[in-house]
């Protein structure tokens, strides 16, 4: 059995909103980031289907952090 998790960066979704709905505030969120933008939704699903496919075949107990190089504190 394996079992990985992904760590998903600020994404502007409903979830995230009280943190991206204003176009300073999300300006801010993505400074904060090191590739300087917000995540999409691709982004993330992106690391979940390399989690899922046979090329992840060997990872297992990992914390996948998908956050444009935003500091985590996990």
């Amino acid at each position: 059995m394996r079992v990985n998790c992904i760590a998903p960066g600020i994404v502007p979704t409903k979830f995230s909103a009280a943190l991206t709905d204003s176009p300073a505030a999300a300006a801010a969120q993505a400074d904060a980031t090191a590739l300087k933008r917000l995540g999409t939704p691709a982004d993330i699903a992106a690391a979940v289907a390399f989690l899922v496919s046979p090329d992840a075949a060997y990872v297992t107990g990992e914390i996948l952090v998908v956050a444009g190089g935003m500091q985590s504190r996990l």
